[in-house]
């Protein structure tokens, strides 16, 4: 067979190959996604810039009875690395509405924990940050010598207790929120946490070192909002080949079997100094 008949052979092996409808040639279609396809993602937070000075918290001398070490304590709500780091931002998968709540990949559910713990000690909330799934239960231990009024507020849920000294309280919040709300304590003004409840695990908080990750996110096109106490929407980072919209959320696809890195997500120091805070309230609630 000559070369000439070789690549009239060719040519119509692959026209053959490709679908006609009503005469016409169309592209064959990608494989769909399959149900069973994960990916992940993650990053790294960091401040540019100069931050602005925070004075120690104003705490009363007749309050400070349930704090060891004297009354220096630092606003723990801007907390920066030395290599700029920011921690305690939330990373939140939003489906739109079309989409619904996200498959949850099966190691979730093997290694979810019944509840989560928030603890009153030395008057302070620990953690600062936490993020609890509306099937699990608040456990809210009170580890000090004295009482606290605890105060929680979200857009979707609340609750107001008096909790009395060395006891333990639990709960629980079926509402998912769209951002995080706040813990205080109505008697020591300085004693404060986030909260944020969600209908799936596709959530998580930056580290003391701004680095992040998400597991077995499926795969698709998902979006992703980043938010922080002290600037509510994080719209003026900067995410190298992405757009951030106004409500600091980035759109993406997350492939299956990989891990999509963003790198360093920076975010001028500026931010902190103009944005609108959650000292009253969660921001942003549009």
């Amino acid at each position: 067979m000559t070369m000439r008949n070789l690549l009239a052979l060719w040519m119509i092996i692959g026209w053959m190959s490709v679908p006609l409808v009503g005469g016409r040639l169309i592209q064959a279609a990608s494989p769909p996604i399959s149900e069973n396809e994960w990916g992940n993602l993650k990053g790294q937070i960091i401040v540019q810039g100069s931050l602005p000075f925070i004075d120690n918290e104003s705490i009363p001398a007749e309050l400070a009875i349930c704090i060891n070490g004297g009354l220096g304590i630092k606003d723990d709500n801007l907390l920066v690395g030395p290599s700029g780091g920011l921690a305690d931002v939330f990373i939140m998968l939003v489906p739109d509405d079309e989409q619904g709540i996200p498959r949850v990949h099966p190691d979730y559910e093997t290694v979810a924990e019944p509840s989560v713990t928030l603890e009153f000690d030395n008057c302070r909330l620990h953690p600062h940050a936490l993020i609890l799934r509306s099937n699990q239960k608040l456990i809210l231990k009170n580890n000090d010598p004295v009482g606290h009024h605890c105060q929680i507020e979200t857009y979707q849920n609340a609750a107001n207790l008096l909790v009395a000294r060395q006891s333990e309280y639990s709960f629980r919040f079926d509402k998912s929120d769209r951002t995080p709300g706040k813990v205080t304590c109505g008697i020591h003004k300085w004693i404060d946490a986030l909260i944020l409840v969600k209908d799936h695990p596709y959530n998580v908080i930056s580290g003391s070192d701004g680095k992040f990750e998400i597991l077995n996110i499926p795969a698709g096109k998902w979006k992703f909002m980043f938010w922080h106490s002290k600037t509510g929407y994080m719209n003026e980072m900067k995410v190298s080949g992405f757009t951030v919209d106004r409500r600091g959320e980035i759109t993406t696809q997350i492939l299956p079997n990989h891990t999509l890195d963003l790198g360093e997500i920076m975010v001028p120091s500026t931010a902190f100094q103009s944005a609108n805070t959650a000292e009253d309230g969660p921001p942003n609630r549009d």
